[in-house]
Formats: structure tokens, C-alpha cells, sequence
């Protein structure tokens, strides 16, 4: 039921964002090799909701040699191309309204007869981006998920199908404040997979922006024929695809590697504890990998900080409570770092320092892989008052009338609760399609000014923050965004700083 429900919103709702074009006359265009209707719309600035309410056999697919007929716009089209014919009269063609989701355009069939060599090319309308609110240039968004399987249960399919409910029910909110003349073309990546690999078909390079596939091995097949057309991609999923940014300087990845939130981590703490002018602490398994370990006090050495050390074996650990104890003082505040994701080494040094604290005032940086520990009990870390970064966060508790639209909605679509999958597709919706539908494709040099948020429109992220950066010069961005929350004594998880 919740995949048919998410076909009816699409059917209904989100195939395009279009606003009503109020025009006086029409122009026949003869279809050529290679049109779709996605490139004709571009071609002369319209959106595709017109362009179907006009031609409604369109959406069957384009046949060469017949005739469409556009709305013709003096703000949009100065020059026809050469294969336009003079207007009909409006009242003979068909104008009734069918809406539907257009998953791949239908690209005009192929004939045998050559082209004539002296048919001159067609010219795309130039193109101006402005306040999305009142601009209604055409932008086409191409969605590139796994959404079919041949398993019965494949976690990798359902976590699409959840972003995909939340990627749509952004481009619903969207349209109903106000964006216009967005199209959304939904591709499934296992259609066109084969033992070659992922092929996608022609009309795909066609959008304006790509966003998707899901994993590293599809993005990188589809990346070079997108730099070529200098169309932008955003890969939402996976943080091996980190590894492409350096190469591909039309690369948006949201998604972070283990070893940038790591980075990220011990940056933060390496800040908080020059702030405070204490001396810390580090915690480290000896004879495990120190990488972690040394990372830090790398980092610590650099902000010109002293630093105490403890490292011991899990076998070690209820002496090591002792040791780090004689070096403690009761009126002061400590703060510690534990530099490893070992869960059993975690798990001990934290039962150590929540001993400690019954008489001493400690608190705790965390890493973000804890978040995901089973055998830590949350408790320890709010008596730690532990600090932590992380990607993927969301406040029910904050108010947020954004979010209380989305939760009312989804539940009663749905009858449960959004995932973090669901939020990661509403944000990344209302982010992209934003600033796309801002800058068009262009966005991709602008991405390192983004605002978290527009005053002419409500971007924020409910559940990931974004702050793209260029690895080096010519390469594509990565997101360095985290949340920071806390884990108070009270039992609320916060995120200090925010609205």
C-alpha cells in the first residue's frame, strides 16, 4: 500500500510544478530526430505541463515528421527554429489537461532517410534564472534510484522507495508554495543495468540536474558523458563515492566518509578544549590501530594544546580506572576523548569514566559511529554530558513547523513514522531543486556560497546540514556540514547553537 500511495502522489502531484502561461497564439514545430519533448520545452522556454495540454498525443512519444504546437512567448522565444511552421487556429487542437509522471522521455523515432545536410541546427533560447517564486524558466531534475528488485527483501531498494516518498512530498510542498515549472524524471537504474554495467538512456543527459544514481560504481558510468554537458550531479548515498570528487569537478557529494566525519570530530573537540584552556584527555586501546589516536594529538599539537594520555588493553581496564583517576582533580572539569570505534573498547572506557563521574565533573567528546553502539547504554552518555557530531540528526522536539507538516502528512499517507531516508530525500529536494531552479545549471559554481537558508524561501535541512567545499581547485564539492549535539544530565539530546 505504501508504494501505491507513493504512485498516486506522483500521478497527482509531482510530475511537474508548472505555472499557467497565459498566451495569445501558437507556433506548429516539426519534430525532428532527436527531439524530446524535454528539449523542446528548454528549446523555447515553456514548461512541459503546457506543452501536454496543447499536444496530448505527446505523451506516447515524438514522431518525426509531425507537428506540436507551442505557446509563443515574446518574453521567451525571439528566433524560431527553422523547422517551425506558421499556427493553426487555437480552437481546433485538443487543450484538455492530463497529468502524469514522466519517468523517461520517449525520444523521436528514427528513419531511414538521411537528414538534408543544409537543415540547419536548432538553437536553444537563451536561458535567465532569477527568484524561483516568479521565474518560470523550465528545469528538468533527473532522479536516479534503485527502485526494483529481484529479492524479496533488498534493503538497498527500500531505503530508495523511503527517499523517494520524502523527495516527492518536497516537490509537493514546493508547488503549493509557489515554485514553478519543475520537472521531475524518475529513472529506475536496475532497467538499465546489464553485465556492461549501468547504460542510461540519451534522454537522461538532457536534464539539468541529476541527482542520484546510488552507488559509487553507477555514478562513476554516468559522470564523464555529464561533465561533458557540464550538467551537475548529486550523490545523496554513498560516501565511497568521496573517492570521484577530486576527478570530477561537477560532483555535489552529501554524503561523508567514516574518515571526514572522523576529521570532523576531532577538529571540534581540538576547538572546544582551546576555548575552555583545559587540558584533555585521550583515551586509546593499546594494540589496536592508533590512527585515531595519533590523528588527534596531531591535531591537538597544531591548535597548541597539552594533552594527558592514557592508552590499556580491554583486559587492563578496571586498573586503568584507578590510573586515570590519580590524575584527576575533583574541582575541576576534564574533558575526554576516546580516540577509537571499537565497541568493546568504547563500551569499557565509558563504564570507566561514568565511575569517575559520581565524583568528578567530566565530560565527553564522542565520535559518530557510537551512535549506531547497542551494547552503550544512552544513560552513560548523558551522565558524560558527551558531545557529539553528526550528519544525520533530526529535533522533534524544536517546533519546527516544517517538520510537523511533514510528519502529519506522512503518517497519514502511510501510517507510521519517516525515516532518516525519507528526511535525507525532503532535504535534498528542497535544497537542490531550490537552487537549481536558481541558478539552473550554473549552480554548480555558486555552491560554495549557499546559504543553509534563503530569506525568499524555506531551505533549511530538517535532517542533514550542507556546506559544500572544493576539495582543491577544479575538483567537485563535498558536503563538511555536521550537527553537534549534546547529551544533557536531564535526559534532552540538544543541538546547541540552533533555532
Amino acid at each position: 500500500m505504501k508504494r501505491i500511495a507513493i504512485l498516486l502522489i506522483a500521478i497527482l502531484s509531482f510530475a511537474q510544478l508548472g505555472a499557467q502561461e497565459q498566451t495569445t497564439e501558437l507556433i506548429a514545430h516539426t519534430v525532428r530526430k532527436g527531439d524530446t519533448v524535454n528539449k523542446i520545452c528548454r528549446t523555447y522556454g515553456i514548461s512541459l505541463q503546457k506543452l501536454l495540454e496543447i499536444n496530448p498525443s505527446a505523451r506516447a512519444g515524438l514522431k518525426r515528421g509531425t507537428l506540436i504546437y507551442i505557446p509563443k512567448k515574446s518574453s521567451t522565444v525571439s528566433q524560431l527554429p527553422a523547422n517551425v511552421m506558421p499556427a493553426e487556429p487555437a480552437a481546433t487542437r485538443d487543450t484538455s489537461v492530463q497529468a502524469a509522471v514522466t519517468v523517461a522521455e520517449t525520444v523521436a523515432e528514427p528513419e531511414t532517410e538521411p537528414e538534408p545536410e543544409t537543415e540547419p541546427e536548432m538553437k536553444a533560447v537563451s536561458r535567465t534564472y532569477g527568484n524561483p517564486l516568479i521565474d518560470d524558466t523550465p528545469l528538468a531534475i533527473g532522479l536516479a534510484l534503485t527502485l526494483t528488485s529481484n529479492r524479496a527483501a533488498d534493503n538497498n531498494q527500500i531505503a530508495c522507495m523511503d527517499f523517494y516518498s520524502g523527495f516527492l512530498l518536497a516537490m509537493k510542498h514546493m508547488k503549493e508554495e509557489g515554485l514553478m515549472n519543475v520537472t521531475l524524471n524518475v529513472y529506475d537504474t536496475n532497467k538499465y543495468t546489464s553485465a556492461g554495467g549501468l547504460q542510461m538512456p540519451e534522454e537522461f543527459y538532457e536534464n539539468d540536474l541529476i541527482i542520484g544514481p546510488v552507488r559509487k560504481k553507477e555514478i562513476e558510468a554516468v559522470l564523464p558523458s555529464l561533465v561533458e554537458k557540464g550538467i551537475p550531479l548529486v550523490s545523496p548515498f554513498d560516501p565511497n563515492a568521496s573517492a570521484l570528487v577530486p576527478e570530477y569537478g561537477n560532483l555535489v557529494q552529501v554524503a561523508m566518509s567514516a574518515a571526514q566525519q572522523d576529521s570532523i570530530a576531532i577538529e571540534l573537540f581540538c576547538e572546544d578544549v582551546r576555548e575552555r584552556a583545559t587540558k584533555p584527555i585521550i583515551l586509546f586501546e593499546q594494540g589496536a590501530s592508533e590512527k585515531l589516536y595519533e590523528q588527534t594529538c596531531s591535531k591537538l599539537s597544531e591548535y597548541g594544546v597539552e594533552w594527558q594520555e592514557f592508552g590499556y588493553t580491554i583486559l587492563q581496564g578496571r586498573s586503568a580506572e584507578w590510573r586515570i583517576a590519580s590524575s584527576l582533580d575533583t574541582l575541576k572539569e576534564h574533558s575526554f576523548f576516546i580516540a577509537s570505534n571499537s565497541e568493546a573498547f568504547v563500551n569499557d572506557a565509558v563504564r570507566n569514566l561514568v565511575i569517575l563521574s559520581e565524583k568528578r565533573d567530566i565530560k565527553l567528546f564522542g565520535l559518530p559511529k557510537w551512535k549506531h553502539f547497542d551494547t552503550i547504554d544512552a544513560l552513560s552518555y548523558h551522565k558524560l554530558k558527551m558531545s557529539m557530531p553528526l550528519q544525520y540528526w533530526t529535533d522533534y522536539n524544536a517546533g519546527d513547523e516544517e517538520l510537523a507538516r511533514l510528519l502529519s502528512e506522512y503518517r497519514a499517507m502511510f501510517g507510521c513514522e519517516p525515516n532518516t531516508y525519507v528526511l535525507q530525500g525532503y532535504d535534498i529536494a528542497r535544497y537542490f531543486v531550490w537552487y537549481g531552479k536558481k541558478y539552473g545549471s550554473s549552480f554548480i559554481n555558486e555552491a560554495e556560497s549557499f546559504p543553509q537558508e534563503d530569506s525568499s524561501f524555506r531551505i533549511r535541512p530538517l535532517n542533514t546540514r550542507y556546506s559544500f567545499a572544493r576539495k582543491n581547485p577544479g575538483s567537485g564539492f563535498e558536503n563538511n556540514a555536521v550537527r553537534v549535539i549534546l547529551y544533557e544530565p536531564d535526559l534532552r539530546v540538544v543541538s546547541p547553537g540552533e533555532d
